[in-house]
């Protein structure tokens, strides 16, 4: 704690930190340097090296949020394709021809979309269809694939 006393003008006053005021011309001697050069870069470090810690959960967790949003528009596309695919065949007693490499955008994402069939049954009413879905997340390709059936009766 620091005191300081009113004392007729230039008079040296005695604190505990060591410090010599001369009241009057507003002079400060310290025993203190400033900060070092040294000191300085040590606490740059740590203030970057904390910013990085708290940066890059922050960064993982966007770049997950991303991908969960792109698997999720990948299987509203794909239940889409299967339902279209398992109702005209309800409706049309005909199965429909397989896809390849259909492009289908949402937003600013483009999948591609694949869909094959095979029968399963000796009268071709009960098929067996595999859908598959790509797309591509930064530099890693994405995978969905989906087995389902389909029947004309």
């Amino acid at each position: 704690m620091i005191t300081i006393s009113i004392l007729p003008e230039k008079t040296p006053v005695r604190t505990s930190r060591m410090m010599t005021l001369v009241t009057g011309s507003r002079k400060i001697n310290s025993d203190q340097r400033g900060l070092t050069l040294f000191e300085v870069l040590v606490c740059a470090l740590i203030l970057s090296v904390s910013l990085i810690v708290i940066y890059r959960p922050l960064l993982t967790s966007i770049g997950v949020l991303v991908d969960s949003e792109n698997r999720a528009q990948a299987n509203l596309i794909l239940a889409d394709q299967i339902w279209s695919f398992q109702d005209e065949f309800r409706r049309m007693k005909k199965i429909p021809k397989p896809l390849k490499d259909q492009i289908v955008t949402s937003k600013d994402k483009a999948f591609y979309l694949s869909l094959s069939h095979r029968p399963i049954s000796a009268d071709k009413k009960l098929y067996e269809a595999a859908a598959e879905i790509q797309w591509k997340n930064g530099v890693r390709s994405k995978r969905l694939v989906r087995i389902f059936y389909a029947a004309s009766f």
